[in-house]
């Protein structure tokens, strides 16, 4: 194919756009679509406006009908771009998102890539493993050729940089699966799923053009560390979710009590297991699930203080659920119970499915109220909770402003029925 000449090409298939923007005849970066802005609206030509500032040649492949690049014309696409690309010195390869996951499966196809920028691709799109996933769950239903089980297949993993951001606990499932298949993946501090985006319109200026800018300058190597030199005070580099202790705190009445919070936290979903069984019976989607490195399971929370001195608990209504993935942990826990009166003191704790990771670096959570009733004494004015490094309980804290103790009886609850409900995350040990 002679693209000597040509400035603009575009190329159709069944189920693909294909189009080649040549103005340098050195590099190309091919650019794999997403679903579009949150996985709303038509694909477009991704990061067109800001490589279109870099002197690169690109091509832009998206899918129709945004499948994940799963359909039986996906091998004549691929062909199609790899005749365009075949004359420049250099390749690249991009995507985000549904983009990441085609990027990256496109790297089976082509032995001459330079390198790889992915953002928060997704680590499969089929059942069971995306039923946890309640954006997706329901795009194999849509999806009739499934080509991809998982897009974790890839003979250059050290090229390819992932890029996730560490405020969608979704997110860190799929992260923790491409790191278990021996990918390097990065995080955004602060940032949700819509990296590029985000990043494009940050409040401290457009941070995504740095980014793209070292990502294209191929005088250098565009390693880990050229990433996480590059987002700078963005780099993340364990994400929220197994990071140091992290403290999620409210205000209280100021008389104490009844404090009812006005946030709504999604549930944590969990595979269709029923599904499961009826297909494989329950050992064998028992053993689906390990093999994937999922445990969803009920538990039965335990509620105490850190000194707990001749307190009992009565409970009128306890539960927890959580879901791991590797040694990711999501928990839910719903609790209400009355502590009977005794000379226990210190903190609030409710039990966890598993010990938090010890080391520093990993261990620690981050633990979000969605529903509090405990009727501390007069005073104290902040609740906060966490999960601490190498602890197998979280822990509900009450400070009062006057000294920032945060010490109190049992008998200060009060009198009647406590509760809470909580969600969070951590690193198991």
């Amino acid at each position: 194919m002679d693209i000597s000449s040509t400035q603009k090409q575009s190329f159709e298939t069944a189920n693909y756009h294909v189009t080649h923007d040549h103005s340098s005849p050195d590099h190309v970066v091919i650019s794999f679509a997403s679903r579009g802005f949150y996985g709303a609206g038509e694909p477009i030509e991704e990061f067109k406006g800001t490589l279109s500032k870099l002197g690169v040649s690109c091509i832009f492949i998206t899918d129709k009908s945004a499948h994940w690049y799963n359909h039986p014309d996906t091998l004549e696409m691929f062909s199609i771009v790899n005749d365009l690309a075949k004359s420049y010195k250099k390749i690249a390869v991009i995507g985000d998102s549904m983009g990441g996951s085609g990027a990256i499966a496109f790297t089976n196809y082509n032995d001459a890539i330079d390198r790889v920028l992915t953002f928060n691709p997704q680590f499969s799109i089929a059942r069971p493993f995306i039923d946890f996933d309640l954006r997706y769950r329901h795009v194999p239903d849509e999806i009739k050729h499934q080509l991809w089980l998982d897009f974790a297949k890839s003979p250059i993993k050290s090229k390819v940089r992932i890029l996730f951001g560490n405020n969608e606990w979704e997110d860190y499932i799929h992260a923790s699966m491409f790191e278990a298949c021996g990918f390097t993946v990065a995080y955004a501090n602060g940032l949700s799923h819509g990296v590029p985006y985000q990043l494009k319109r940050h409040a401290q200026g457009n941070r995504l053009l740095p980014i793209l800018a070292a990502f294209c300058d191929f005088s250098r190597d565009f390693s880990d560390d050229a990433l996480r030199h590059v987002l700078g005070d963005l780099n993340s580099h364990v994400g929220l979710l197994p990071g140091a202790v992290r403290v999620s705190s409210i205000t209280l009445d100021k008389q104490g009590g009844n404090s009812q919070l006005p946030v709504e936290v999604r549930s944590i979903p969990s595979p269709r297991v029923p599904d499961l069984i009826a297909k494989l019976g329950v050992e064998g989607a028992s053993e689906f699930l390990r093999t994937l490195g999922i445990a969803q399971e009920s538990y039965v929370p335990e509620v105490s203080l850190s000194d707990p001195y001749n307190t009992d608990v009565s409970y009128t209504y306890r539960t927890g659920r959580y879901l791991r993935v590797l040694n990711y942990v999501f928990f839910q826990v719903s609790v209400n119970f009355t502590l009977v009166r005794g000379q226990g003191r210190g903190d609030l704790q409710v039990s966890l499915p598993y010990t938090s990771a010890q080391a520093s670096v990993d261990g620690g959570g981050t633990v979000v109220f969605t529903n509090v009733r405990i009727n501390w004494p007069e005073g104290f004015s902040q609740l906060s909770a966490a999960v601490s490094p190498g602890s197998d309980h979280a822990t509900l804290r009450a400070f009062r402003t006057s000294d920032n103790s945060a010490v109190i009886q049992a008998g200060d609850l009060g009198e009647g029925d406590c509760g809470f409900n909580i969600v969070g995350f951590y690193l198991a040990a």
